[in-house]
């Protein structure tokens, strides 16, 4: 069946049934506006056994369309395409099924220099398997996706891809209490096709779920145009179980600009490695802020954080929030800047080589550089820990942790050093180097501890810190 709605039509159904087994076009012709909606109906769709059986969905071509439903169930299979128009679900399911001639389907957002939106309120875009495909203004076009409580693909059947602009179109996706699970996600370009601008945000406790890899700022197609991509978390989740690039340029060269944003209380679980300013020329941006929290780490320890890696790349730590890594890498020269203003930055290894000091706090808010499980930071420059800031160890690793700063170790009046232990003693730590700079100002006071000393001692030429204990009883932390 084919269904063309070509002028100006509004066409409603409502307790019905419905198959479409080739083609479905609203608002075909230019100058029309055409409009459907389903009222507890469902739309089935005929899944094809060939391709010239295919199955198309077009809401809007040269005219404009628009499909609402209510309390219905919208099935589709191949091609959905919202190109000049609306979509609007409420209470709804709209469905797409992997055509068996293909192997996968496609559901897009603007394009052919129009612009299209699909909005969800308590609604669900789901998939008949990993192989639904969302994208975001083609050919060229602008797209806007809107989620209320709703969510997109599922732990079990993941979409298998978000991308958002494929051109210098603005993309814009909004989801409010919604939850997105995908393998792929590229905000800004997909990975290997091409880029333009988007604006990602997810608020109010929702999830965005990247079973493969999140790219954010994709430079190919975008030339010399100089403009930023940016997911924004706020109040909410970033899982990513792959890599992600922020500030990325694809095979054709041309720079990419990029930004994650994590604020208020919003939570990044970064289970594989991240990198920013991935090409020469590239940026990007990583904020945390507000009392959010980051995490790249994985069961092995073998998360990299990489801020800049050939292009130029930010991590920007502020409002008493935690960043949490298994290994940083800031080694890009001025390329790569780290900025820990208030709060607290945890690496088990590093390696800090950008050609400027690094300083700990801002001299006003309580700010903390710990090391945990026993590895080494290297810091290439001059290193200050500010007023208001603590050095922590972990002191329970079967090695200890040990800062090697290749320049001048600064402490400012009142910083602490605080031993995270278990151990019902510090007995064990007499002697234990935890840090080796060229020079060293002065010495940390142990926090909550006056039986442990910092000792300023040389070994093999230079300035160690070396705990040292004092007394003979035992020690409980507090």
């Amino acid at each position: 069946m084919y269904t063309y709605l070509l002028q100006n039509q509004t066409d409603t159904w409502t307790g019905c049934m419905m198959t479409n087994v080739h083609t479905m076009s609203i608002g075909t012709n230019a100058g029309s506006v055409a409009e459907v909606g389903f009222i507890s109906s469902t739309n089935q769709c005929y899944l094809p056994v060939s391709a010239a059986e295919r199955e198309y969905t077009y809401i809007g071509y040269d005219g404009e369309g628009i499909m609402w439903a209510l309390d219905s169930r919208i099935d589709a299979a191949y091609k959905f395409s919202v190109i000049n128009g609306r979509l609007s679900l409420t209470n709804s399911t709209l469905k797409m099924w992997r055509d068996p001639s293909d192997g996968g389907s496609t559901f897009s957002i603007g394009g052919n220099g129009h612009t299209g939106e699909v909005k969800l309120v308590n609604s669900s875009l789901i998939s008949s398997g990993s192989g639904c495909d969302i994208k975001l203004g083609i050919n060229p076009g602008a797209g806007r996706l809107l989620a209320y409580d709703s969510t997109m693909g599922s732990p079990a059947v993941p979409l298998r891809g978000l991308y958002m602009s494929r051109n210098g179109e603005l993309c814009t996706g909004w989801f409010d209490h919604s939850t997105v699970t995908v393998l792929n996600c590229s905000i800004g370009g997909r990975y290997n096709l091409g880029s333009g601008k988007a604006d990602c945000t997810f608020l109010n406790g929702s999830l965005l779920s990247t079973a493969t890899s999140l790219y954010i700022g994709n430079g190919y197609w975008a030339g010399t145009v100089t403009q930023t991509s940016t997911l924004t978390i706020v109040e909410s989740q970033l899982k990513t179980a792959g890599s992600t690039f922020i500030g990325y340029s694809d095979f054709s060269g041309y720079p990419g600009f990029g930004r994650l944003s994590l604020s208020n209380n919003a939570v990044g679980l970064m289970k594989g490695n991240v990198s920013l300013g991935v090409e020469s020329g590239s940026r990007g941006h990583l904020d945390v802020r507000a009392g959010s929290q980051l995490n790249v780490t994985n069961a092995a320890g073998t998360c990299q954080l990489i801020v800049g890696q050939t292009g130029y790349g930010t991590l920007w730590i502020d409002g008493g929030s935690t960043c949490r890594v298994d290994r940083l890498y800031v080694k890009n020269g001025v390329k790569s800047v780290l900025a820990l203003n208030s709060g607290t930055l945890s690496v088990n290894t590093g390696v800090i080589s950008n050609d400027v000091p690094l300083v700990i706090g801002d001299g006003t808010n309580p700010t903390t550089f710990k090391q945990w499980g026993g590895g080494v930071t290297s810091v290439h420059n001059d290193m200050a820990f500010a007023a208001n800031s603590t050095w922590s160890i972990d002191a329970d690793a079967i090695t200890g942790a040990v800062l090697d700063v290749s320049g001048t170790l600064s402490f400012a009046s009142g910083v602490m050093l605080s031993l995270s232990t278990t151990n019902s003693t510090y007995r064990f730590l007499d002697g234990q180097i935890i840090g080796y700079a060229d020079s060293v100002t002065t010495t940390p006071q142990v926090l909550e501890d006056s039986e442990l000393q910092v000792k300023l001692e040389s070994v093999d030429a230079r300035k160690a810190l070396v705990l040292r204990y004092q007394g003979g009883t035992i020690i409980l932390i507090r």
